[in-house]
């Protein structure tokens, strides 16, 4: 069949119809990276934040992409007006937008009820991963629908595959830069989950009727164009199918190191951006530009047409020697991109600015050449005697393919078993391997072949020999500070760190270091306290985040407690555990239950109830912990709850605006409306969030009797707690100040988080990046400045404990009434009644 030539009068008209598409198919590409950040959060509060949820959720959704690409594109040669096909699936894609909420929450009970069953892991994930197919499956194969219909729509001739694949490949991945930095740094914070559905919902249905109105004004061919015979005749003697079959392995695997890439950056790169939603949406936004950029820039690459095998084979060597650069720069990216903006930011836009430049000096170039490999591939198949719909749709749906198990692979089997080094250089090796079977699949003699072999040996030999030996270890500890455990493993990767002193701290990916031996005196008060202020004897306990286990130790130390589930997401955090002796080896006492969960996913699945609960989670600010404060989460921390239990939280003070911490006060009081608040330690700014479902009463016999024993009393003694008065006067005030003081003050829900995108842009959050702060008006505040005022203004609001109490000795001896008091710093000394362990023994004075 030959082509109509522009002189036919059956050729449609589109003087500026591809312009037209091209912006279209822009505010498509935006529509669904909103969908998939907002799914990605929506879902993992139903499954959790875990590695294995998250990759789970990731795989089918872009699964979804491979099989509507591979689909429709079988089908486009038999579609008459593609326009009008496109149109359908965008209004569908909104539609199902509308109502995936209501599906979404429809999961709730099917997985609870599976998640009881007490199934081996493996079939949990798998079953987990049949319910997310079943909600996402529908939308995202008709997202990736999209691509080779408007393919089928705009490309007419053989040799314009390659090139319009490109211009629509660039101006897709250019709309969901678009779309994911709006979800990221708008949308979410500002409309909530829900909303944001609705507006790329809306997006969908204007994209629809302006499609169907472009396909009043052009007439579009009654079938698929395919290469005419004499064409056919000329692609069998310029690309064999040997080649075309090279080619398709060649764009999976590359869809498998692109992935694979991704995965290890994103982890080693938290070290130098922290870990909040910004640094994941800006790594995610420099990485499809660099894509974008890619899918360009082929349009105008030299030899595309005559010689497109060896451009895909350089694209894919640049790649890997590439990232041999950025392995090379992440050695010193600190002093680099110091240079370039100074060692200090002082505005959140300034911390931003940091965030893209270590971030493009990373990952931008490799994805420049990795974008360009798609049309690529689409220009190397383009001799094949098939329609446009078809090239395009197999080389997405294989590139995709290869892509989800690069995702896979790389965080459940290179990254555990080879680390994160040797994952890299698998990766980069990888590359320069796809360059080299390009090229050895075009070569015409033997002597060519073997040529091809020994230079794609020596150019991976040298990309491995350039890598900066042992560059994940070397940058992961501070400087002055001896690293005496790490571990890279599927979920993350954890490190203990001694300083000089001897004191040692566990340090995650990001270089956050909260938990330590120094930090006994805040844990072991957070663990007892549940339980001296519980109105009999409890004798089970939930602890959520374990930290280096020095609050864990303290509850499981409790006479009356029984049985002490502790729920912790990283293995790797409880294979360090040993190095800290402060917490009494608590992990082989036969008290204590590890599961290794996400804790929002335990407490939401778990039928157990407990008498003790216990959470201390990470900053606020921190990527996914928010999920541990909100409403939600505290209804289910409710159900679980006995009738006479108590639930204690562990909230830092400064991290945000006052309003927005009575935001977090408030989503707990909705939630437990007989709490109180008590300040831990006003040195360190830290406040407890005690949640009862009566009002609450203390016994001062009864507490001065669990403060007497043993092991009790020598960790409250370390803690500056000798009676119970002490205790008592960290009490701060209950509902009958909460009432009034949180009066109009919204809640932090699921689905309007807010607080992790604020907290991060303020001063005293700790956000790693420099002394910056938009809300603070002082010049020159400090973090600890902002935390001080914060907890001058609670104590300002603190009442009198009396009311409280019962059974309390009526000579009032401490005067409760007096000036707060809390535990203070023990005495360089510490007491002789340690218990008797070489290690504690050891422990350098303070």
């Amino acid at each position: 069949m030959s082509l109509p030539s522009s002189a036919d009068p059956r050729a449609p008209r589109r003087t500026s119809s591809p312009i037209i598409v091209c912006i279209i198919f822009f505010f498509s590409g935006a529509a669904s990276l909103v969908y998939e950040v907002v799914w990605m959060r929506q879902l993992t509060l139903i499954f959790g934040v875990s590695t294995y949820a998250v990759s789970t959720i990731l795989a089918i959704f872009m699964g979804g992409l491979a099989a509507g690409s591979y689909l429709f594109g079988r089908a486009s040669n038999r579609i008459s007006k593609p326009l009008i096909a496109y149109a359908i699936l965008e209004a569908c894609i909104g539609l199902y937008a509308f109502f995936i909420d209501d599906l979404f929450g429809a999961l709730r009970g099917p997985y609870i009820a599976l998640y009881r069953m007490d199934m081996p892991h493996l079939a949990l994930v798998l079953t987990r991963g049949s319910l997310v197919a079943a909600v996402l499956l529908p939308p995202t194969i008709l997202m990736g629908g999209t691509l080779p219909l408007l393919a089928r729509y705009l490309i007419q001739r053989r040799e314009d595959i390659g090139r319009q694949t490109a211009l629509l490949y660039f101006v897709n991945t250019a709309g969901a830069v678009a779309g994911c930095a709006v979800a990221g740094f708008l949308f979410i914070e500002h409309l909530g989950l829900q909303r944001s559905i609705h507006a790329a919902a809306t997006m969908n249905f204007l994209l629809a009727g302006a499609t169907i109105a472009l396909s009043s004004l052009v007439r579009t061919p009654a079938a698929a164009p395919v290469l005419d015979r004499g064409a056919a005749a000329l692609s069998a003697t310029t690309i064999s199918p040997f080649v075309a079959r090279v080619t398709l392995a060649a764009i999976g695997i590359s869809g498998f190191a692109s992935l694979a890439h991704e995965v290890v950056w994103t982890r080693a790169l938290l070290r130098y951006l922290y870990n909040s939603t910004y640094a994941f949406t800006t790594m995610l936004v420099i990485f499809l530009t660099g894509l974008a950029i890619g899918s360009w820039l082929f349009t105008v690459l030299p030899g595309r047409k005559t010689r497109p095998v060896a451009v895909f084979a350089a694209l894919e060597l640049g790649a890997g020697f590439l990232f041999v650069l950025s392995a090379n720069l992440f050695l010193h990216l600190p002093e680099i991109s110091n240079s370039i903006l100074g060692e200090q930011v002082s505005s959140f836009g300034g911390t931003l600015t940091l965030l893209v430049l270590r971030s493009a000096m990373i990952l931008l170039l490799p994805a420049v050449c990795l974008g360009a490999a798609i049309p690529a591939a689409a220009e190397i198949l383009s001799y094949q005697p098939v329609s446009a719909g078809i090239t395009v749709g197999r080389v997405y749906a294989v590139n995709t393919l290869g892509a989800i198990l690069g995702a896979i692979s790389a965080n459940f089997l290179l990254i555990p078993v080879l680390g994160m080094f040797h994952t890299l250089a698998t990766l980069i090796g990888l590359n320069i391997l796809v360059a080299g079977a390009l090229l050895f699949a075009t070569a015409d003699s033997m002597a060519r072949k073997c040529a091809v072999t020994a230079l794609t040996a020596t150019a991976i030999l040298c990309g491995v020999l350039l890598l900066p030996a042992d560059l994940f270890r070397r940058t992961f500890t501070p400087t002055g500070t001896e690293l005496v455990y790490y571990r890279e493993g599927a979920t993350d990767t954890v490190g203990v760190v001694q300083a000089p002193d001897g004191h040692r701290v566990i340090q995650y990916e990001d270089k956050r270091g909260t938990s330590a031996t120094f930090a006994y005196q805040l844990n072991f008060l957070l663990g007892h306290f549940p339980v001296l202020i519980h109105p009999g004897e409890p004798k089970t306990a939930l602890h959520i985040c374990f930290g280096v286990g020095n609050s864990l130790s303290a509850l499981a130390a409790s006479p009356s407690i029984e049985r002490v589930d502790s729920i912790e997401l990283s293995p790797q955090i409880l294979d360090a555990a040993h190095y800290f002796w402060t917490n009494n080896d608590v992990l082989r006492n036969p008290k204590v239950n590890t599961i290794i969960d996400d804790g929002r996913n335990y407490v939401l699945a778990t039928q157990k109830t407990y008498d003790v609960i216990v959470i201390e989670p990470p900053e606020i600010f921190t990527s996914g912990v928010i999920n541990l404060y909100t409403k939600e989460f505290y209804q289910d921390v409710y159900r679980c709850l006995a009738d006479d239990g108590v639930f204690v939280q562990w909230v830092p003070i400064g991290e945000g605006s006052q309003d927005e911490e009575k935001m977090l006060l408030r989503s707990f009081y909705e939630v437990f409306p007989n709490m109180t608040v008590w300040v831990q330690l006003v040195e360190d700014m830290t406040i407890l969030l005690a949640g009862t479902k009566h009002p609450q009463r203390y016994d001062y016999g009864l507490i001065e009797d669990k403060m007497s024993r043993p092991r009790v009393k020598d960790d409250l003694l370390l803690c500056g707690l000798g009676r119970p008065d002490g205790l008592l006067r960290t009490f701060l005030f209950g509902p009958e100040v909460l009432d009034a003081y949180l009066s109009g003050v919204t809640p932090v829900t699921d689905d309007r988080t807010k607080l992790d995108f604020s907290m991060p842009r303020y001063l005293g959050s700790g956000y790693g990046l420099g002394a910056f702060n938009a809300n603070v008006h002082k010049e020159g505040t400090s973090p600890r400045t902002v935390a001080t005022d914060h907890m001058a203004a609670y104590v300002a609001l603190r009442t009198n404990v009396r009311a409280y109490m019962i059974n309390y000795p009526e000579s009032d001896p401490m005067n409760l009434s007096n000036q707060l008091q809390t535990p203070r710093k023990p005495t360089p000394n510490f007491p002789p009644k340690i218990r008797a362990q070489a290690e504690w023994n050891r422990w350098p004075n303070e």
